[in-house]
């Protein structure tokens, strides 16, 4: 039987890497129609060079060209065997050869390919901590009573006992792992230490190897097709002093030769107190920082760069060109995002995670949050998975954390459950929208739980609405708000009125909101800003 040759789009590139016994040969197949690769070994690599040039493949022909071309023993059954991949991968030409079609099963094989490396890399985990952690080994063996059950699908993690975040502060010790009580070497590990917006500060040992990556491995798979290598790559961080390191210098502008990371490639700009009343002058030396180190990536906290956007939008000033501005550390507003946008006339990225556990989640051009892949994310409420659309607590493991691995950990956040797959064809887990801390959520006059994301989507509104540079929104009782705000230049007539009838809509006919017009508003004692949150009215209500 004959087999149809390989497509015209697809390459086989051989990759040299260099081990401590010599050079490695890999094989990498790509499809330059639908970017998409897959890394083989050298035996389906030379099957698929079968592929592409004996003018009639079949199984003798295909395993005699391995043997004498490559000196690779193949037979009939593997050669089957591989061919049938190449199918599911799309890469064998066929009667449906559009676009559409090959974009259909190159995503189906994706996503089995990630489910399965998803799901050993949890079972990995899950025995490793049983085995090394002392906490972890007491609690699965309480909460199952013998022996650990063994994960089937990802979905089984659900069975394991979560990990509230006062049972991390108080097992601290207990979490890491053996090793590390025997030897401080036997991890490369450094301290991080939260900012504490969800309460308490936490902390953790983290690889310092990581913060020496200008992005994630999240966010640079969606935009390594623009930046053509990470070395290349320059980024300034405007945080707040808290998450930058930089509370201890206010109004000390530190030489920028101090402020260098990343073997020189990340520069860490001075911070201030409270964006909505920056001076000129740190914002000044700030733009002198950019314009001498010459960035392409911008990342920081939305609210204090939206300050240094406002002051080169209003004093005219020509910043370097960014290939990127990348946010975090809090939930952007979407009054800031388009401050951005407008102003550096670039592409705003959105990432969410934790000190705990770094870079969680990436949003892509089609507006869903994409889970990193070594972790993995639910998103429940009362115990059990949201659907769709629906809001719930986050709940992270870390699938390969070393020094504190962290197993279906409250991280504190919201989350808005999304649809399956993203359009844009990567298979990562996706959810639709990262919806504020639970300690910051509010509640309308009917008693349910209002986010911040929801508050935020009704003053920002679906087109810019004129009047706000900073706002809060603070419950004081059942039915009792105030809304305080840092008004722009120009004082937008009816806003007030207007605000309050679309604020309605969501806390209720009989809501009580006052407004208060303010020079300024500070930050929370972690430095980032707090969209909402109640002051002087308690109620609990189980995520």
């Amino acid at each position: 039987m004959s087999y149809s040759k390989l497509r015209d789009n697809v390459s086989i590139e051989p990759r040299w890497n260099t081990t401590t016994t010599g050079l490695e040969c890999r094989y990498l197949l790509r499809d330059a129609q639908t970017q998409w690769y897959v890394w083989v070994s050298a035996t389906e690599a030379a099957v698929a060079m079968g592929l592409r040039y004996l003018k009639y493949p079949n199984a003798e022909l295909i395993s005699e060209y391995v043997r004498v071309r490559h000196f690779i023993e193949v037979d009939r059954a593997s050669i089957e065997q591989i061919v049938d991949a190449f199918i599911r991968y799309g890469f064998i030409a066929s009667e449906q050869t559009e676009l559409h079609g090959i974009e259909k099963v190159q995503n189906l094989e994706r996503k089995r390919i990630y489910d399965q490396m998803q799901l050993q890399k949890m079972q990995d985990v899950i025995g490793w901590t049983y085995e090394k952690c002392a906490y972890y080994s007491k609690a699965f063996q309480s909460h199952f009573g013998g022996e650990l059950p063994r994960l089937q699908t990802v979905d089984d993690i659900a069975h394991f006992p979560r990990l509230p975040k006062v049972v991390f502060r108080a097992e601290m010790p207990n979490l890491h792992p053996i090793e590390l009580e025997v030897s401080h070497n036997a991890f490369p590990t450094s301290w991080a230490t939260s900012s504490g917006t969800s309460g308490n500060r936490v902390q953790t040992l983290t690889d310092p190897n990581r913060q020496k990556r200008f992005v994630s491995d999240c966010t640079w798979q969606f935009i390594a097709d623009t930046l053509p290598t990470e070395k290349l790559t320059k980024c300034c961080v405007l945080t707040t002093p808290v998450c930058s390191g930089t509370e201890c210098h206010m109004d000390i502008n530190r030489p920028l030769s101090e402020r260098l990371i990343s073997d020189g490639r990340r520069l860490i700009l001075n911070s201030f107190i409270s964006p909505a009343v920056a001076g000129e002058r740190a914002l000044n030396e700030i733009v002198s920082d950019i314009t001498e180190f010459k960035p392409n990536v911008l990342r920081g906290a939305s609210s204090y760069i939206a300050a240094l956007a406002r002051h080169v939008e209003c004093n005219k000033i020509q910043l370097p060109a960014f290939d990127y501005v990348i946010l975090g550390w809090e939930l952007n507003s979407r009054i800031h995002v388009r401050l951005l946008e407008k102003v550096f006339g670039c592409r705003v990225i959105d990432e969410w995670g934790a000190t705990e556990m770094m870079p969680i989640s990436t949003k892509c051009a089609h507006g869903n949050f994409h889970v990193a892949d070594e972790h993995h994310i639910e998103i429940v409420r009362e115990g059990k998975p949201v659907k769709p659309g629906e809001v719930g607590q986050i709940l992270v493991t870390s699938l390969k954390r070393h020094a504190t691995p962290l197993i279906r950990y409250e991280i504190g956040d919201l989350a808005r459950s999304g649809e399956a797959h993203c359009s844009c064809g990567h298979p990562s887990p996706i959810f639709a929208n990262i919806e504020g801390r639970i300690r910051d959520v509010i509640f309308n006059t009917a008693g349910e739980p209002v986010t911040p994301r929801e508050i935020d989507n009704i003053v920002s509104g679906e087109t810019p609405r004129d009047g706000v540079e900073y706002y809060a929104l603070i419950q004081h009782g059942e039915k009792q708000y105030r809304f305080r705000y840092v008004p722009t230049q120009e004082v937008v007539e009816g806003f007030e009125a207007t605000l309050t009838s679309d604020l309605r809509s969501s806390l209720g006919e009989d809501a009580d909101i006052s407004f208060e017009s303010c020079r300024e508003i500070y930050p929370s004692n972690s430095g980032k800003f707090r969209l909402t949150y109640r002051d002087g009215y308690d109620k609990d209500y189980a995520w």
